[in-house]
């Protein structure tokens, strides 16, 4: 089993201070919300990163013209 805990500073201090904490994967929002791409940069250098992508913007599979169902930049990128 993996286990992936939603990104937070809180984590990213405590992965500092206990590298070997048992967390595989990190949680990052992709859009709303605020200051959301700095939680990829900070998150990258310490867990695999795991995007919440099924959001506007990212993945819309309602579009029926596949180039607007997914932001393929964004995807390969994370």
């Amino acid at each position: 089993m993996k286990l992936a805990v939603n990104c937070s500073d809180i984590l990213l201090e405590l992965l500092t201070q206990d590298p070997e904490l048992p967390v595989d994967y990190i949680k990052v929002p992709t859009i709303p919300f605020p200051e959301c791409w700095v939680q990829f940069d900070q998150g990258e250098i310490r867990r695999k990163l795991l995007p919440h992508l099924a959001q506007p913007g990212i993945i819309s599979l309602g579009r029926t013209n596949s180039d607007e169902q997914f932001n393929r930049v964004m995807i390969t990128k994370y």
